[in-house]
């Protein structure tokens, strides 16, 4: 690959999100009845008859406005106003007044359909929730999602083994085992918590949002040996050790980004980051 390539990549690429990508979900994401984000839409753009407004997508949409007004993609500034308008329906609708944290699923008028807490979604909130707030130096963005982290660490941490629980009832009560998912510590929710604690210490820098974020990181990057991460764990040992490589460079470029934006920064496993670089170099 020579500089040419990579610059007509580059103006691919700025075409693609400027001409294509966010003129496309600028016109269409939001929600002018009922409020919240849309996000089913077919090959055509045409809207399908799913009748969801999943927390999920409300969280990323969120965050990818967020981001375009972060890196200059929102000359017109309806990113911004989006975003905003994002985050009030998050706060206002989605949050659970009653017992804390974000409903998984509503329907198109804003009815609950799934009152459960998930935490692979809360993981996402958190995470949209911290770049929100750094971007547009909201203090309530903030707040809302160290609540969030406050009731993982409250109903989801997992003390015996580490690690989290991922399922739950609307009051916080852990689902069964087996088909409902209480039992489960999965790796892709915890690189997701990992994604979101990092946003978050980013924004808040409290030693407690580094300190779970770091035990993430260790959790992560130990090996899968059924002695040290025990029963709690046997989904993310089933994955194995080559699938736990492939998804791990990801926490070296955050806590990287931590390094270079806190006095207080984490080490970096460089040891780690070469064994993943050297397994995509051969696989």
């Amino acid at each position: 690959m020579d500089m040419r390539e990579i610059v007509l990549w580059k103006e691919d690429w700025a075409h693609h999100i400027h001409k294509e990508l966010l003129p496309f979900w600028i016109e269409r994401c939001f929600d002018p009845v009922n409020g919240g984000f849309i996000t089913q839409y077919d090959a055509h753009g045409n809207p399908t008859d799913c009748n969801e407004k999943p927390m999920l997508a409300h969280m990323r949409t969120l965050f990818s406005l967020s981001l375009a007004v972060q890196y200059g993609h929102d000359a017109d500034g309806r990113c911004a106003d989006l975003a905003k308008k994002g985050f009030e329906f998050a706060i206002q609708t989605l949050w659970d007044d009653v017992y804390g944290g974000f409903y998984w699923m509503l329907d198109r008028k804003n009815r609950i359909v799934n009152n459960q807490k998930i935490v692979y979604g809360q993981s996402f909130a958190i995470y949209a929730l911290s770049v929100y707030a750094k971007i547009f130096h909201d203090s309530q963005a903030l707040f809302y999602a160290e609540k969030c982290f406050e009731l993982l660490q409250v109903y989801a941490a997992e003390t015996s083994k580490g690690g989290y629980w991922e399922m739950f009832s609307r009051d916080w009560k852990l689902c069964g085992p087996g088909a409902a998912g209480g039992d489960r510590k999965t790796l892709d929710v915890h690189m997701h918590l990992m994604e979101a604690y990092t946003a978050l210490y980013g924004v808040s820098g409290k030693d407690i949002h580094r300190r779970k974020l770091q035990e993430l990181i260790d959790i992560l990057s130990i090996p899968c040996s059924t002695k040290r991460i025990g029963r709690g764990f046997r989904s993310l040992i089933k994955i194995g050790i080559k699938r736990l490589k492939y998804n791990f460079p990801s926490c070296g470029v955050w806590t990287d980004l931590i390094r270079a934006q806190n006095p207080m920064p984490i080490p970096c496993r460089t040891d780690i980051m070469l064994n993943c670089f050297g397994c995509f170099r051969m696989h």
